[in-house]
Protein backbone atom coordinates (compact mmCIF):
# COMPACT_ATOMS: atom_id res chain seq x y z
CA UNK A 1 0.00 0.00 0.00
CA UNK A 2 1.07 3.58 -0.65
CA UNK A 3 -0.39 6.81 0.68
CA UNK A 4 -0.89 9.16 -2.27
CA UNK A 5 -2.64 12.18 -0.85
CA UNK A 6 -3.62 13.52 2.56
CA UNK A 7 -5.99 16.35 3.36
CA UNK A 8 -6.52 17.41 6.98
CA UNK A 9 -9.10 20.00 7.99
CA UNK A 10 -9.56 21.44 11.48
CA UNK A 11 -7.70 18.70 13.34
CA UNK A 12 -5.85 19.78 16.49
CA UNK A 13 -3.18 22.34 15.48
CA UNK A 14 -3.89 21.96 11.77
CA UNK A 15 -6.48 24.19 10.17
CA UNK A 16 -5.69 22.95 6.66
CA UNK A 17 -3.13 20.60 5.14
CA UNK A 18 -3.31 19.52 1.50
CA UNK A 19 -0.36 17.22 0.82
CA UNK A 20 0.50 15.18 -2.26
CA UNK A 21 2.56 12.33 -0.82
CA UNK A 22 5.47 11.10 -2.97
CA UNK A 23 8.09 8.55 -2.00
CA UNK A 24 8.59 5.26 -0.20
CA UNK A 25 10.63 6.65 2.71
CA UNK A 26 9.46 10.02 4.01
CA UNK A 27 10.84 11.86 7.02
CA UNK A 28 8.95 14.87 8.36
CA UNK A 29 11.17 17.52 9.93
CA UNK A 30 10.87 21.14 10.98
CA UNK A 31 10.81 23.42 13.97
CA UNK A 32 9.12 22.43 17.21
CA UNK A 33 5.34 22.75 17.45
CA UNK A 34 4.90 22.56 13.68
CA UNK A 35 2.38 19.69 14.05
CA UNK A 36 4.61 17.01 12.53
CA UNK A 37 3.39 14.33 14.93
CA UNK A 38 -0.18 15.50 14.36
CA UNK A 39 0.21 14.55 10.70
CA UNK A 40 1.14 11.01 11.75
CA UNK A 41 -1.84 10.94 14.13
CA UNK A 42 -4.13 11.99 11.28
CA UNK A 43 -2.89 9.16 9.05
CA UNK A 44 -3.17 6.71 11.93
CA UNK A 45 -6.75 7.71 12.71
CA UNK A 46 -8.13 7.77 9.18
CA UNK A 47 -6.96 4.16 8.70
CA UNK A 48 -7.42 3.08 12.31
CA UNK A 49 -8.53 -0.55 12.77
CA UNK A 50 -10.14 0.47 16.07
CA UNK A 51 -13.88 0.99 15.92
CA UNK A 52 -14.09 3.38 18.88
CA UNK A 53 -11.12 5.77 19.24
CA UNK A 54 -12.00 8.51 21.69
CA UNK A 55 -12.30 12.13 20.55
CA UNK A 56 -12.76 15.31 22.56
CA UNK A 57 -13.21 19.01 21.86
CA UNK A 58 -9.42 19.43 22.07
CA UNK A 59 -9.09 17.40 18.86
CA UNK A 60 -10.74 20.25 16.94
CA UNK A 61 -8.74 23.19 15.65
CA UNK A 62 -8.70 25.88 18.37
CA UNK A 63 -11.13 23.67 20.34
CA UNK A 64 -14.04 24.81 18.15
CA UNK A 65 -16.36 21.95 17.25
CA UNK A 66 -19.01 23.99 15.40
CA UNK A 67 -17.50 22.60 12.20
CA UNK A 68 -16.44 18.95 11.84
CA UNK A 69 -12.84 17.83 11.69
CA UNK A 70 -12.20 15.96 8.46
CA UNK A 71 -9.25 13.74 7.48
CA UNK A 72 -9.22 12.49 3.90
CA UNK A 73 -6.58 10.06 2.63
CA UNK A 74 -6.10 8.50 -0.79
CA UNK A 75 -4.31 5.16 -0.88
CA UNK A 76 -3.02 2.97 -3.73
CA UNK A 77 -1.55 -0.49 -4.35
CA UNK A 78 -4.62 -1.95 -2.68
CA UNK A 79 -5.54 -5.56 -1.86
CA UNK A 80 -7.77 -7.01 -4.56
CA UNK A 81 -10.52 -8.06 -2.12
CA UNK A 82 -11.32 -4.42 -1.40
CA UNK A 83 -11.83 -3.57 -5.06
CA UNK A 84 -14.61 -6.02 -5.85
CA UNK A 85 -18.03 -4.56 -6.55
CA UNK A 86 -19.70 -5.59 -3.30
CA UNK A 87 -16.90 -3.89 -1.40
CA UNK A 88 -15.61 -0.62 -2.88
CA UNK A 89 -15.30 -1.42 -6.59
CA UNK A 90 -17.80 1.29 -7.50
CA UNK A 91 -15.75 3.86 -5.58
CA UNK A 92 -12.48 3.28 -7.42
CA UNK A 93 -10.65 6.43 -8.43
CA UNK A 94 -7.53 7.03 -10.52
CA UNK A 95 -4.15 8.46 -9.63
CA UNK A 96 -1.75 10.16 -12.02
CA UNK A 97 1.75 11.10 -10.91
CA UNK A 98 1.45 14.54 -12.51
CA UNK A 99 -2.26 15.36 -12.45
CA UNK A 100 -2.95 13.74 -9.11
CA UNK A 101 -6.41 12.44 -8.22
CA UNK A 102 -8.87 11.63 -11.05
CA UNK A 103 -12.37 10.71 -9.97
CA UNK A 104 -13.14 8.38 -12.90
CA UNK A 105 -10.04 6.35 -13.78
CA UNK A 106 -8.98 5.55 -17.33
CA UNK A 107 -6.59 2.93 -18.59
CA UNK A 108 -3.10 3.69 -17.36
CA UNK A 109 -4.24 5.30 -14.12
CA UNK A 110 -3.36 3.63 -10.86
CA UNK A 111 -6.46 2.50 -8.98
CA UNK A 112 -6.89 4.16 -5.59
CA UNK A 113 -9.50 4.55 -2.88
CA UNK A 114 -10.20 7.66 -0.83
CA UNK A 115 -11.06 7.12 2.84
CA UNK A 116 -12.57 9.93 4.88
CA UNK A 117 -12.86 10.28 8.65
CA UNK A 118 -15.39 12.87 9.83
CA UNK A 119 -16.01 13.82 13.46
CA UNK A 120 -18.68 16.41 14.31
CA UNK A 121 -19.69 17.88 17.66
CA UNK A 122 -21.26 14.56 18.69
CA UNK A 123 -17.64 13.28 18.86
CA UNK A 124 -18.72 10.11 17.03
CA UNK A 125 -16.25 9.15 14.26
CA UNK A 126 -17.60 8.21 10.83
CA UNK A 127 -15.41 6.42 8.26
CA UNK A 128 -16.47 6.32 4.62
CA UNK A 129 -14.97 5.60 1.22
CA UNK A 130 -15.85 8.54 -1.01
CA UNK A 131 -15.78 9.60 -4.65
CA UNK A 132 -17.05 12.76 -6.30
CA UNK A 133 -19.64 10.78 -8.24
CA UNK A 134 -20.90 9.21 -4.99
CA UNK A 135 -20.62 12.08 -2.49
CA UNK A 136 -22.61 10.26 0.20
CA UNK A 137 -19.84 7.66 0.38
CA UNK A 138 -19.93 4.10 1.70
CA UNK A 139 -19.12 3.09 5.26
CA UNK A 140 -15.87 1.18 5.75
CA UNK A 141 -15.60 -1.15 8.71
CA UNK A 142 -12.68 -1.40 11.11
CA UNK A 143 -11.82 -4.81 9.64
CA UNK A 144 -11.60 -3.38 6.12
CA UNK A 145 -9.54 -0.45 7.38
CA UNK A 146 -7.15 -2.96 8.91
CA UNK A 147 -6.74 -4.55 5.46
CA UNK A 148 -5.39 -1.23 4.19
CA UNK A 149 -2.22 -2.05 6.11
CA UNK A 150 -1.33 1.10 8.04
CA UNK A 151 0.59 0.35 11.25
CA UNK A 152 1.97 2.63 13.97
CA UNK A 153 5.33 1.16 14.95
CA UNK A 154 7.06 1.65 18.29
CA UNK A 155 4.16 3.46 19.95
CA UNK A 156 3.57 1.10 22.91
CA UNK A 157 6.86 -0.70 23.44
CA UNK A 158 6.04 -2.71 26.59
CA UNK A 159 2.79 -3.99 25.13
CA UNK A 160 4.58 -5.30 22.04
CA UNK A 161 6.99 -7.27 24.26
CA UNK A 162 4.20 -9.17 26.05
CA UNK A 163 1.82 -11.85 24.86
CA UNK A 164 -1.37 -9.87 24.46
CA UNK A 165 -4.09 -9.65 21.85
CA UNK A 166 -2.70 -7.94 18.77
CA UNK A 167 0.84 -7.51 20.16
CA UNK A 168 3.88 -8.06 17.96
CA UNK A 169 5.21 -11.06 19.89
CA UNK A 170 1.75 -12.68 19.89
CA UNK A 171 1.82 -12.85 16.10
CA UNK A 172 4.68 -15.36 16.42
CA UNK A 173 2.56 -17.61 18.66
CA UNK A 174 0.19 -20.22 17.24
CA UNK A 175 -2.02 -20.98 20.28
CA UNK A 176 -2.72 -18.28 22.84
CA UNK A 177 -5.80 -19.88 24.48
CA UNK A 178 -3.86 -22.39 26.57
CA UNK A 179 -1.62 -19.60 27.88
CA UNK A 180 -4.55 -17.97 29.67
CA UNK A 181 -5.36 -21.22 31.48
CA UNK A 182 -1.72 -21.67 32.46
CA UNK A 183 -1.56 -18.15 33.91
CA UNK A 184 -4.75 -18.69 35.92
CA UNK A 185 -3.29 -21.89 37.42
CA UNK A 186 -0.04 -20.07 38.20
CA UNK A 187 -2.02 -17.40 40.06
CA UNK A 188 -3.73 -20.08 42.18
CA UNK A 189 -0.35 -21.59 43.08
CA UNK A 190 1.01 -18.13 43.94
CA UNK A 191 -2.00 -17.45 46.19
CA UNK A 192 -1.56 -20.73 48.06
CA UNK A 193 2.19 -20.16 48.45
CA UNK A 194 1.61 -16.66 49.81
CA UNK A 195 -0.98 -17.96 52.29
CA UNK A 196 1.61 -20.28 53.82
CA UNK A 197 4.27 -17.61 54.11
CA UNK A 198 5.23 -16.06 57.43
CA UNK A 199 3.59 -12.65 57.45
CA UNK A 200 3.28 -11.57 61.15
CA UNK A 201 3.33 -7.85 60.35
CA UNK A 202 0.59 -8.25 57.76
CA UNK A 203 -1.45 -10.47 60.13
CA UNK A 204 -1.26 -7.82 62.84
CA UNK A 205 -2.25 -5.09 60.35
CA UNK A 206 -5.24 -7.21 59.25
CA UNK A 207 -6.41 -7.61 62.86
CA UNK A 208 -6.17 -3.86 63.44
CA UNK A 209 -8.10 -3.24 60.21
CA UNK A 210 -10.87 -5.62 61.34
CA UNK A 211 -11.11 -3.90 64.73
CA UNK A 212 -11.24 -0.43 63.14
CA UNK A 213 -13.96 -1.59 60.75
CA UNK A 214 -15.96 -3.07 63.60
CA UNK A 215 -16.01 0.27 65.36
CA UNK A 216 -17.94 1.58 62.36
CA UNK A 217 -20.24 -1.39 62.26
CA UNK A 218 -18.52 -3.41 59.56
CA UNK A 219 -18.13 -7.13 60.27
CA UNK A 220 -16.88 -10.01 58.06
CA UNK A 221 -19.95 -11.36 56.32
CA UNK A 222 -18.62 -14.92 56.21
CA UNK A 223 -17.69 -14.96 59.88
CA UNK A 224 -14.01 -15.46 59.05
CA UNK A 225 -11.36 -13.06 60.32
CA UNK A 226 -9.50 -10.62 58.09
CA UNK A 227 -6.08 -11.83 56.90
CA UNK A 228 -3.57 -10.91 54.22
CA UNK A 229 -3.89 -12.72 50.89
CA UNK A 230 -2.75 -12.41 47.29
CA UNK A 231 -5.41 -10.81 45.11
CA UNK A 232 -5.17 -12.53 41.73
CA UNK A 233 -7.28 -9.80 40.13
CA UNK A 234 -4.39 -7.36 40.51
CA UNK A 235 -2.53 -9.42 37.93
CA UNK A 236 -5.00 -10.15 35.16
CA UNK A 237 -5.19 -13.81 34.13
CA UNK A 238 -5.08 -12.65 30.51
CA UNK A 239 -2.16 -13.50 28.29
CA UNK A 240 -0.74 -9.98 28.68
CA UNK A 241 0.81 -11.09 31.97
CA UNK A 242 3.54 -12.98 30.08
CA UNK A 243 6.36 -10.90 28.69
CA UNK A 244 9.76 -11.50 27.15
CA UNK A 245 12.59 -12.03 29.67
CA UNK A 246 16.34 -11.73 29.34
CA UNK A 247 17.35 -14.62 31.58
CA UNK A 248 15.39 -14.00 34.76
CA UNK A 249 14.93 -10.27 34.13
CA UNK A 250 11.88 -8.97 32.19
CA UNK A 251 12.93 -7.24 28.98
CA UNK A 252 10.71 -4.38 30.11
CA UNK A 253 13.51 -3.54 32.56
CA UNK A 254 16.07 -3.08 29.78
CA UNK A 255 17.06 0.34 28.48
CA UNK A 256 14.62 2.29 26.33
CA UNK A 257 16.77 1.86 23.21
CA UNK A 258 16.99 -1.93 23.50
CA UNK A 259 13.28 -2.28 24.27
CA UNK A 260 12.28 -0.03 21.40
CA UNK A 261 14.53 -1.76 18.88
CA UNK A 262 13.26 -5.18 19.95
CA UNK A 263 9.66 -4.05 19.59
CA UNK A 264 10.38 -2.51 16.18
CA UNK A 265 12.11 -5.70 15.07
CA UNK A 266 9.10 -7.80 16.09
CA UNK A 267 6.67 -5.42 14.42
CA UNK A 268 8.76 -5.22 11.24
CA UNK A 269 9.02 -9.01 11.01
CA UNK A 270 5.30 -9.43 11.59
CA UNK A 271 3.97 -7.09 8.92
CA UNK A 272 2.87 -8.27 5.52
CA UNK A 273 4.05 -6.96 2.18
CA UNK A 274 3.11 -3.39 1.46
CA UNK A 275 2.40 -2.20 5.03
CA UNK A 276 2.58 1.56 5.58
CA UNK A 277 4.66 2.10 8.72
CA UNK A 278 4.25 5.24 10.84
CA UNK A 279 7.06 5.96 13.31
CA UNK A 280 7.13 9.01 15.58
CA UNK A 281 10.53 10.22 16.85
CA UNK A 282 12.41 7.32 15.31
CA UNK A 283 15.56 8.32 17.22
CA UNK A 284 14.00 8.10 20.70
CA UNK A 285 16.32 6.24 23.09
CA UNK A 286 18.79 5.24 20.38
CA UNK A 287 22.49 5.95 19.95
CA UNK A 288 23.63 7.31 16.56
CA UNK A 289 25.00 3.94 15.37
CA UNK A 290 21.68 2.28 16.19
CA UNK A 291 19.79 5.03 14.38
CA UNK A 292 21.88 4.53 11.25
CA UNK A 293 21.31 0.78 11.26
CA UNK A 294 17.58 1.12 11.91
CA UNK A 295 17.17 3.54 9.00
CA UNK A 296 19.06 1.17 6.73
CA UNK A 297 16.91 -1.81 7.70
CA UNK A 298 13.61 0.02 7.43
CA UNK A 299 14.41 0.71 3.79
CA UNK A 300 15.33 -2.94 3.05
CA UNK A 301 13.38 -6.22 3.03
CA UNK A 302 13.65 -8.27 6.25
CA UNK A 303 15.98 -11.27 6.24
CA UNK A 304 14.78 -14.14 4.08
CA UNK A 305 12.81 -16.83 5.84
CA UNK A 306 13.60 -20.50 5.47
CA UNK A 307 9.88 -21.08 5.01
CA UNK A 308 8.96 -20.28 1.39
CA UNK A 309 5.29 -19.75 2.14
CA UNK A 310 6.20 -17.38 4.96
CA UNK A 311 8.76 -15.60 2.78
CA UNK A 312 6.15 -14.93 0.11
CA UNK A 313 3.97 -13.21 2.70
CA UNK A 314 6.66 -11.13 4.41
CA UNK A 315 8.59 -8.64 2.41
CA UNK A 316 9.58 -5.00 2.47
CA UNK A 317 7.40 -2.26 3.88
CA UNK A 318 5.38 -0.47 1.24
CA UNK A 319 6.04 2.96 2.73
CA UNK A 320 7.69 4.42 5.82
CA UNK A 321 6.58 7.81 7.15
CA UNK A 322 8.50 9.02 10.17
CA UNK A 323 9.04 12.16 12.24
CA UNK A 324 12.36 13.22 13.73
CA UNK A 325 13.94 15.95 15.84
CA UNK A 326 17.42 14.47 15.49
CA UNK A 327 20.19 15.85 13.24
CA UNK A 328 21.62 12.30 13.14
CA UNK A 329 18.52 11.07 11.32
CA UNK A 330 18.51 14.06 8.96
CA UNK A 331 22.16 13.52 8.08
CA UNK A 332 21.64 9.83 7.29
CA UNK A 333 18.77 10.33 4.85
CA UNK A 334 18.78 11.43 1.24
CA UNK A 335 17.57 14.92 0.49
CA UNK A 336 14.65 13.58 -1.57
CA UNK A 337 13.41 11.66 1.50
CA UNK A 338 13.15 14.82 3.61
CA UNK A 339 9.89 16.76 3.93
CA UNK A 340 10.04 20.12 5.68
CA UNK A 341 6.87 20.93 7.60
CA UNK A 342 5.88 24.56 8.12
CA UNK A 343 2.81 25.83 9.93
CA UNK A 344 1.51 29.33 9.40
CA UNK A 345 0.11 31.49 12.17
CA UNK A 346 -3.39 30.72 10.85
CA UNK A 347 -2.89 26.95 11.15
CA UNK A 348 -2.34 26.36 7.44
CA UNK A 349 0.34 23.76 6.71
CA UNK A 350 2.96 23.26 4.03
CA UNK A 351 4.97 20.08 3.48
CA UNK A 352 7.88 20.88 1.18
CA UNK A 353 10.00 18.27 -0.55
CA UNK A 354 13.77 18.30 -0.35
CA UNK A 355 15.94 18.40 -3.47
CA UNK A 356 19.20 16.73 -4.38
CA UNK A 357 20.92 20.14 -4.34
CA UNK A 358 20.39 20.19 -0.58
CA UNK A 359 22.36 16.98 0.02
CA UNK A 360 25.64 18.74 0.91
CA UNK A 361 23.75 20.98 3.33
CA UNK A 362 22.08 17.99 4.99
CA UNK A 363 25.49 16.44 5.57
CA UNK A 364 27.23 19.65 6.66
CA UNK A 365 24.63 21.19 8.99
CA UNK A 366 21.59 18.96 9.57
CA UNK A 367 20.61 20.92 12.68
CA UNK A 368 19.69 23.85 10.44
CA UNK A 369 16.66 21.94 9.18
CA UNK A 370 15.31 21.59 12.70
CA UNK A 371 15.41 25.30 13.52
CA UNK A 372 13.07 28.23 13.29
CA UNK A 373 15.60 30.89 12.34
CA UNK A 374 18.90 30.08 10.67
CA UNK A 375 21.96 32.32 10.66
CA UNK A 376 24.24 31.13 7.86
CA UNK A 377 27.76 32.22 8.75
CA UNK A 378 30.27 32.54 5.95
CA UNK A 379 32.97 30.76 7.93
CA UNK A 380 34.03 29.37 11.26
CA UNK A 381 35.26 32.72 12.54
CA UNK A 382 31.74 34.11 12.32
CA UNK A 383 30.28 31.04 14.03
CA UNK A 384 32.69 31.43 16.95
CA UNK A 385 32.07 35.17 17.13
CA UNK A 386 28.29 34.79 17.29
CA UNK A 387 28.42 31.98 19.82
CA UNK A 388 30.56 34.16 22.09
CA UNK A 389 27.94 36.91 21.85
CA UNK A 390 25.03 34.75 23.01
CA UNK A 391 25.46 35.69 26.68
CA UNK A 392 25.88 39.34 25.70
CA UNK A 393 22.61 39.28 23.74
CA UNK A 394 20.80 37.35 26.46
CA UNK A 395 21.75 39.97 29.06
CA UNK A 396 20.13 42.63 26.85
CA UNK A 397 16.97 40.58 26.24
CA UNK A 398 15.58 39.47 29.62
CA UNK A 399 18.18 36.67 29.86
CA UNK A 400 16.77 34.87 26.82
CA UNK A 401 19.53 33.52 24.53
CA UNK A 402 18.93 33.38 20.76
CA UNK A 403 18.27 29.63 21.04
CA UNK A 404 15.10 30.45 22.98
CA UNK A 405 13.71 31.88 19.74
CA UNK A 406 14.78 28.87 17.69
CA UNK A 407 17.95 30.42 16.28
CA UNK A 408 20.69 28.14 14.95
CA UNK A 409 24.12 29.26 13.72
CA UNK A 410 25.39 27.15 10.82
CA UNK A 411 28.56 27.22 8.77
CA UNK A 412 28.28 28.35 5.17
CA UNK A 413 31.72 26.99 4.22
CA UNK A 414 32.86 30.18 2.53
CA UNK A 415 31.27 32.64 0.17
CA UNK A 416 31.20 30.02 -2.58
CA UNK A 417 28.64 27.97 -0.64
CA UNK A 418 27.14 30.15 2.11
CA UNK A 419 24.95 32.39 -0.09
CA UNK A 420 23.68 29.38 -2.08
CA UNK A 421 22.80 27.55 1.12
CA UNK A 422 20.94 30.62 2.33
CA UNK A 423 18.99 30.65 -0.91
CA UNK A 424 18.00 26.97 -0.70
CA UNK A 425 16.90 27.31 2.92
CA UNK A 426 14.82 30.37 2.10
CA UNK A 427 13.13 28.46 -0.73
CA UNK A 428 12.00 25.97 1.93
CA UNK A 429 10.36 28.86 3.82
CA UNK A 430 12.92 29.03 6.61
CA UNK A 431 13.70 32.42 8.14
CA UNK A 432 17.32 32.98 7.10
CA UNK A 433 20.02 35.57 7.72
CA UNK A 434 23.40 35.48 5.99
CA UNK A 435 26.42 36.98 7.78
CA UNK A 436 29.54 37.34 5.70
CA UNK A 437 32.49 39.37 4.49
CA UNK A 438 32.11 42.21 2.01
CA UNK A 439 35.63 42.00 0.54
CA UNK A 440 34.40 40.07 -2.54
CA UNK A 441 31.07 39.67 -4.38
CA UNK A 442 28.67 36.94 -3.26
CA UNK A 443 26.60 34.66 -5.50
CA UNK A 444 23.62 34.87 -5.45
CA UNK A 445 24.01 38.58 -4.90
CA UNK A 446 22.53 40.55 -2.04
CA UNK A 447 19.50 41.73 -4.03
CA UNK A 448 18.54 38.19 -5.12
CA UNK A 449 18.80 36.87 -1.58
CA UNK A 450 16.83 39.80 -0.19
CA UNK A 451 13.98 39.14 -2.64
CA UNK A 452 13.76 35.60 -1.25
CA UNK A 453 13.45 37.01 2.26
CA UNK A 454 17.05 36.42 3.37
CA UNK A 455 18.39 39.10 5.71
CA UNK A 456 21.86 39.81 4.29
CA UNK A 457 24.36 41.29 6.75
CA UNK A 458 27.75 42.06 5.19
CA UNK A 459 30.43 43.96 7.09
CA UNK A 460 30.59 47.58 5.99
CA UNK A 461 33.61 48.84 4.08
CA UNK A 462 34.42 45.87 1.78
CA UNK A 463 36.30 44.04 4.53
CA UNK A 464 36.44 40.66 6.24
CA UNK A 465 35.17 40.07 9.76
CA UNK A 466 38.73 40.19 11.16
CA UNK A 467 39.42 43.49 9.43
CA UNK A 468 36.14 45.02 10.64
CA UNK A 469 36.87 43.99 14.22
CA UNK A 470 40.39 45.41 14.16
CA UNK A 471 39.21 48.68 12.63
CA UNK A 472 36.49 49.21 15.25
CA UNK A 473 37.71 47.83 18.58
CA UNK A 474 39.00 50.21 21.25
CA UNK A 475 42.80 50.45 21.38
CA UNK A 476 43.09 48.37 24.56
CA UNK A 477 40.92 45.64 23.02
CA UNK A 478 43.11 45.63 19.92
CA UNK A 479 46.08 44.81 22.16
CA UNK A 480 44.06 41.83 23.43
CA UNK A 481 43.64 40.64 19.83
CA UNK A 482 47.43 40.55 19.40
CA UNK A 483 47.86 38.73 22.72
CA UNK A 484 45.18 36.20 21.74
CA UNK A 485 46.80 35.60 18.35
CA UNK A 486 50.13 34.89 20.04
CA UNK A 487 48.42 32.49 22.46
CA UNK A 488 46.68 30.62 19.63
CA UNK A 489 49.81 30.47 17.48
CA UNK A 490 51.63 29.02 20.47
CA UNK A 491 49.73 25.80 19.80
CA UNK A 492 51.21 25.45 16.31
CA UNK A 493 54.66 27.04 16.44
CA UNK A 494 57.46 27.50 18.98
CA UNK A 495 58.09 31.15 18.11
CA UNK A 496 54.48 32.29 18.30
CA UNK A 497 55.22 35.90 19.24
CA UNK A 498 57.75 36.30 16.45
CA UNK A 499 55.37 34.66 13.96
CA UNK A 500 52.53 37.07 14.79
CA UNK A 501 54.61 40.24 15.00
CA UNK A 502 56.67 39.53 11.89
CA UNK A 503 53.51 39.03 9.84
CA UNK A 504 52.25 42.46 10.92
CA UNK A 505 55.69 43.98 10.32
CA UNK A 506 55.77 42.65 6.76
CA UNK A 507 52.35 44.15 6.03
CA UNK A 508 53.47 47.47 7.54
CA UNK A 509 56.66 47.34 5.49
CA UNK A 510 58.71 47.67 8.67
CA UNK A 511 62.38 46.79 8.15
CA UNK A 512 63.76 47.88 11.51
CA UNK A 513 64.12 45.93 14.72
CA UNK A 514 61.43 43.47 15.73
CA UNK A 515 58.16 45.10 16.65
CA UNK A 516 57.36 45.31 20.32
CA UNK A 517 54.46 43.22 21.62
CA UNK A 518 52.90 46.42 23.02
CA UNK A 519 51.17 48.01 20.03
CA UNK A 520 51.16 51.54 21.51
CA UNK A 521 54.93 51.56 20.94
CA UNK A 522 54.34 51.14 17.21
CA UNK A 523 53.03 54.67 17.08
CA UNK A 524 56.57 55.92 17.72
CA UNK A 525 57.71 54.07 14.57
CA UNK A 526 55.96 56.63 12.37
CA UNK A 527 52.80 54.51 11.95
CA UNK A 528 49.43 56.14 12.62
CA UNK A 529 46.62 54.33 14.40
CA UNK A 530 44.56 53.63 11.26
CA UNK A 531 47.55 52.07 9.49
CA UNK A 532 48.26 49.86 12.49
CA UNK A 533 44.63 48.76 12.74
CA UNK A 534 44.51 47.97 9.04
CA UNK A 535 47.76 45.96 9.20
CA UNK A 536 46.59 43.90 12.18
CA UNK A 537 43.28 43.20 10.42
CA UNK A 538 45.05 42.08 7.24
CA UNK A 539 47.40 39.85 9.24
CA UNK A 540 44.48 38.32 11.18
CA UNK A 541 42.60 37.62 7.95
CA UNK A 542 45.52 35.75 6.37
CA UNK A 543 46.43 35.37 2.71
CA UNK A 544 45.48 32.24 0.81
CA UNK A 545 47.76 33.00 -2.13
CA UNK A 546 50.74 33.18 0.23
CA UNK A 547 49.48 30.19 2.25
CA UNK A 548 49.25 32.37 5.33
CA UNK A 549 46.31 31.04 7.33
CA UNK A 550 44.25 33.50 9.33
CA UNK A 551 44.67 33.56 13.08
CA UNK A 552 41.01 32.94 13.97
CA UNK A 553 39.78 30.52 11.29
CA UNK A 554 38.59 27.86 13.74
CA UNK A 555 35.38 28.05 15.77
CA UNK A 556 37.19 27.97 19.14
CA UNK A 557 39.56 30.76 18.05
CA UNK A 558 36.65 32.80 16.70
CA UNK A 559 34.85 32.31 20.00
CA UNK A 560 37.84 33.60 21.96
CA UNK A 561 37.95 36.62 19.65
CA UNK A 562 34.21 37.05 20.21
CA UNK A 563 34.68 37.36 23.97
CA UNK A 564 36.94 40.35 23.37
CA UNK A 565 34.32 41.85 21.06
CA UNK A 566 31.51 41.28 23.57
CA UNK A 567 33.31 43.28 26.25
CA UNK A 568 34.05 46.10 23.81
CA UNK A 569 30.66 46.52 22.12
CA UNK A 570 29.07 48.75 24.79
CA UNK A 571 31.91 51.25 24.23
CA UNK A 572 31.60 51.40 20.41
CA UNK A 573 27.82 51.57 19.72
CA UNK A 574 28.24 53.73 16.60
CA UNK A 575 30.86 51.53 14.90
CA UNK A 576 30.12 49.51 11.77
CA UNK A 577 30.75 46.33 13.72
CA UNK A 578 28.29 47.18 16.50
CA UNK A 579 25.60 48.37 14.08
CA UNK A 580 25.72 45.16 12.02
CA UNK A 581 25.59 43.01 15.12
CA UNK A 582 22.66 45.04 16.43
CA UNK A 583 20.82 44.43 13.14
CA UNK A 584 21.39 40.71 13.58
CA UNK A 585 20.23 40.87 17.19
CA UNK A 586 17.01 42.66 16.22
CA UNK A 587 16.33 40.05 13.50
CA UNK A 588 16.94 37.09 15.84
CA UNK A 589 14.75 38.45 18.63
CA UNK A 590 11.90 39.60 16.41
CA UNK A 591 8.70 37.75 17.23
Amino acid sequence: MKLKHLKVERFRGIRLLDWKVVGDTICLIGRGDSAKSTILDAIDLVFSPRWNPLFSDSDFFEGKCDEPLVITATIGELPAELLVEDKFGLYQRGWDGEAGLIDEPDDGHEIVLTVQLLVDNSLEPQWTVIADRYPQGKNITSRDRERLGVRRLGADVDRELSWGRGSAIAKFTEDLDNLGKAIAEAHRCARNTFAGACTPNLDEAARKAQKAAAELGVYPGSGADYKPGLDTKVISPGVGAICLHEGEIPLRSAGMGSRRLTALALQRSGVVKGTIALIDEIEHGLEPYRIRNLLRLLQCPPPKSTNRAEESQKSSLGQVITVTHSPVVVRELRADQIRVVHKGSDGSMKVLAGHSELQPLLRACPSAFLSRKIVVCEGRTEIGLLRALEDFWAARNDNFPPAYFGVEFVEGEGKNHGPKRSQKLAELFYEVAYVGDSDAPIDPDENTLSQLGVRVLLWTGQVSVEQRICLDLPWDSLQQVIDLAIEIQGNVTENAEQSVLSRVANILGWSGNSLSREIYKWLSNSFDEFTIRKAIGNAAKGNKSKKAKGWFKEIAAGQSLGHIVAKALPHIPDSGLAKRLKELEDWMYAR
